[in-house]
C-alpha cells in the first residue's frame, strides 16, 4: 500500500520561503554590549542599569513569590479544610488554566479597550480577589470558579509584564529576557518556601490573606510605573 503524502510536509517548505522572503527586509541586530570572558556581567550590567527594567523584574519577582509560591499549596488548602480528594482538589485549581484561555480568546478586545496600564491593575484585582475567595468560601466546589478568576487576571498580568520585558533592553534583549525568566522562577522558589514554611506554622490564613493583599499592591505599583514612563516619554 502505497504512502501518502502528508499536506504538513508540504507547509514547512512554503514557511522556510516565507521566512527567507521576510528576512530580507529584517534590518540587522544592533552588535551585543559585551563580548569575551565577561560578556555576560556587561550584559547583565546593560539590563540593570535600565530603571524600567528593574521594575519589570521586581514585578516578576514579586509575582512569583505572591502568586506561584501559594498556589502550590491551594490543593492541599482545600483538601485540608474540606476532606476532598486531593486529586479533585488539584482539578478544581485547573481550572486556572481555563481562565487563561478565555484570555487568549480574548486579548485582542481587551488590549484594545484597557490598554496596558489598566490590564496589570484588573489583573492585580482579580488575582487577590480570587485569594480572598479561596480563603472566604465556603465549600470546595467555589474554589473551581476563582481558579478561573485567577487564572484569567494572572494573564492580564503577566502578558503584559513579559512584553514589557521583551523591549526593556534592546541591545541585550536575550540576556534581559533570560533576566526576567530567572526573577519570575526565583521570586516562585521562594514563594514556595515561605508558604511552605507559613503553612505548617501558622495554617491556611497567612498563605491566602497575604496574596490577597500583595498582588493588589504588585499590579497597583506597575501600573504606576507605566504611567510614569507615558508621562516622562511625552
Amino acid at each position: 500500500m502505497a504512502r501518502r503524502f502528508p499536506p504538513v510536509c508540504a507547509g514547512y517548505p512554503a514557511i522556510a520561503l516565507l521566512l527567507l522572503l521576510r528576512l530580507r527586509h529584517i534590518p540587522a541586530a544592533p552588535p551585543n554590549a559585551g563580548s569575551g570572558r565577561f560578556a555576560l556581567v556587561t550584559q547583565l550590567g546593560v539590563v540593570l542599569r535600565e530603571p524600567r527594567a528593574r521594575i519589570v523584574l521586581a514585578s516578576a519577582l514579586a509575582e512569583g513569590v505572591f502568586l506561584l509560591g501559594p498556589m502550590a499549596f491551594v490543593p492541599a488548602i482545600l483538601h485540608q479544610r474540606f476532606d476532598v480528594p486531593v486529586s479533585t482538589a488539584t482539578a478544581l485549581i485547573a481550572l486556572f488554566a481555563v481562565g487563561g484561555l478565555l484570555y487568549t480568546m480574548t486579548a485582542r478586545h481587551i488590549v484594545r479597550r484597557l490598554g496596558e496600564r489598566r490590564m496589570v491593575l484588573a489583573g492585580g484585582a482579580l488575582m487577590g480577589i480570587g485569594f480572598a475567595g479561596w480563603f472566604a468560601t465556603p465549600v470546595a466546589r467555589v474554589a473551581g470558579p476563582i481558579a478561573l478568576l485567577v487564572g484569567f487576571g494572572t494573564y492580564l498580568y503577566h502578558n503584559t509584564l513579559q512584553t514589557n520585558a521583551t523591549q526593556m533592553a534592546p541591545s541585550v534583549r536575550g540576556t534581559s529576557v533570560a533576566l526576567f525568566a530567572f526573577c519570575l522562577f526565583f521570586g516562585q522558589a521562594i514563594g514556595v518556601s515561605l508558604a511552605g514554611w507559613a503553612f505548617d506554622r501558622f495554617g491556611d490564613t497567612p498563605l491566602l490573606l497575604v496574596p490577597a493583599l500583595g498582588l493588589p499592591v504588585a499590579g497597583w505599583a506597575f501600573a504606576r510605573a507605566l504611567a510614569h514612563r507615558a508621562r516622562s516619554s511625552l
